[in-house]
């Protein structure tokens, strides 16, 4: 069996981009993904529920799971470093914290956060009556969506915390802005590219920033589910917008509120990257 590279983490918390770079590196990587990219990428929620059911020892069954899950042929880059998703928090329990080697961190305006959230929940429950107010509220109340925090995921501002806290010789951390992959892609992928694998295919770059590009990823997901005959008018792949309002989309005049109470939690997650030695960043625009 090959031995297990370290892990590169390439962490969020949820609806902030995480498939968005995961499509890139996988492509970057193996080219366009013959199935979708969920099925070819590693979750480590996943694997350590899968782990304990079938009584496996963890790092062999994610070696197992990873070979399963890109074929038996690693490309150079990837048999010197292992990539796993995770939205969970930091801490000295999470799956696969000893095997750690480097740590992608990507973070979102935590107003287009509750945006997506609002409409992922819309997309996997049609029939759901979550009101959109309370929703808000709740968001604001608890800078979490509910779920986000039983599964262990924190808060909007204590998830990057943790990471960056944890940042040392042991684990580097790249934390990258929603809105700077936006608006400086070719930069902000392409230093992301050279801290994961130490060099750029500059090539291979260009071809995989195009393949991943929101317009295709949406396009992708809307022709599947023609194909299959579900609906389109909720899709993972919403807007991709940067800077939406609560008034654009839920019609509540709850902005300003929004705006006061999340200025120190922005803040404390940019002190905490400013602050930290072991991380660094090409781009924080959230």
């Amino acid at each position: 069996m090959t031995a297990l590279p370290p892990v590169v983490w390439i962490t969020s918390y949820p609806k902030s981009g995480n498939t968005w770079v995961r499509n890139f590196l996988y492509r970057y990587l193996w080219g366009e993904p013959a199935v979708g990219i969920g099925s070819r990428s590693l979750t480590i929620e996943r694997l350590a529920r899968d782990a304990r059911q079938d009584g496996v020892d963890f790092s062999q069954f994610i070696e197992r799971s990873h070979e399963e899950a890109v074929g038996s042929v690693w490309p150079a880059e990837i048999r010197e470093q292992l990539i796993l998703k995770t939205h969970f928090e930091w801490s000295s329990s999470h799956p696969g914290g000893d095997m750690s080697g480097k740590a992608v961190l990507i973070v979102r305006d935590p107003k287009d956060v509750l945006i997506s959230a609002f409409n992922f929940l819309q997309m996997r429950d049609r029939d759901s009556h979550e009101d959109a107010e309370s929703f808000v509220q709740d968001f604001m109340d608890t800078a979490s969506v509910p779920n986000y925090l039983r599964r262990g995921y924190g808060t909007w501002q204590s998830h990057p915390i943790t990471w960056l806290n944890h940042a040392n010789s042991n684990l580097e951390v790249m934390a990258v802005g929603y809105r700077s992959l936006l608006e400086d892609t070719h930069a902000c992928f392409g230093a992301m590219t050279e801290f994961v694998f130490g060099a750029v295919d500059s090539e291979r770059l260009d071809t995989a920033i195009e393949g991943s590009s929101f317009e295709n990823l949406r396009q992708n997901e809307i022709d599947k589910r023609q194909k299959s005959g579900k609906d389109t008018d909720k899709l993972f792949f919403d807007s991709g917008k940067s800077g939406r309002t609560i008034a654009d989309v839920f019609e509540l005049d709850l902005d300003d509120e929004f705006d006061q109470r999340f200025s120190g939690r922005i803040s404390e997650v940019r002190n905490a990257l400013h602050n930290s030695e072991w991380a660094t960043s090409p781009g924080f625009d959230l």
